[in-house]
């Protein structure tokens, strides 16, 4: 594009030093210089953020970016000179993958604390694989806890409590802990009006999960926990 500014500003400095020294020639001539001056600075700046621009491409196609990078490595941050760059790309991928891995955690600590409680139940119960030994144990669903009078009755009582909120806290995370529990409760209570098969069945169910869960499988329900 023709830069007429500055050819205007040249004419009539031709012009006017055609005719001699003057005090208006002397203004122009110092005018223009100061505009080749201003240019010169422009269109080296402008080649130093190019410049910093390659180092940066450079720098992301050597980590690759996009490519997993050396040993999958990509930064969020990084500097060239006095310049930090952010990668905001990465940093919103590294987020959820943190947020992912927690959650990861977080399910398999559940699964084996619930592990844990069905395994101190199955004692308390007395189970062989196919009956239950220790009916004693067992207490009607609608009696709430600080009721029970057998020391028996209390504590497999508070194992079940705590194997639920486990299986909740798997399936949903803390954030849907409260809706999920109640169903938990109703489709894996152990009472006193239950047949053998039935009690060893739940418990079985709860076993399976949990385990499932400590194989690194995130189902249906575990992935509800991820915070979108």
């Amino acid at each position: 594009m023709a830069d007429f500014g500055n050819a205007a500003m040249r004419g009539f400095q031709t012009g006017f030093q055609s005719q001699g020294p003057s005090a208006m020639g002397i203004f122009v001539t110092n005018l223009m210089n100061r505009m080749n001056k201003l240019q010169e600075i422009r269109t080296e700046a402008g080649a130093k953020v190019q410049a910093e621009v390659g180092v940066q491409k450079e720098l992301f196609k050597s980590l690759g970016q996009g490519q997993g990078g050396q040993d999958g490595f990509v930064p969020t941050k990084y500097q060239v000179g006095n310049v930090t760059f952010e990668n905001l790309g990465q940093q919103t991928q590294q987020k959820y993958s943190d947020t992912v891995a927690a959650r990861q955690a977080e399910v398999q600590d559940a699964a084996k604390l619930g592990l844990q409680k069905i395994s101190s139940m199955r004692q308390m119960l007395q189970t062989d694989g196919q009956r239950v030994g220790n009916r004693a144990a067992l207490s009607y669903s609608i009696v709430p806890g600080g009721f029970l009078k057998e020391a028996g009755q209390r504590n497999l009582r508070t194992e079940l409590g705590v194997t639920h909120n486990m299986l909740a806290l798997k399936r949903t995370g803390k954030q849907g802990l409260e809706q999920q529990l109640p169903y938990i409760q109703e489709q894996y209570n152990l009472g006193e009006t239950d047949p053998d098969e039935t009690i060893l069945h739940r418990l079985n169910e709860m076993e399976r999960e949990f385990q499932a869960a400590l194989t690194g499988e995130m189902d249906d329900f575990a992935i509800l926990g991820v915070s979108q």
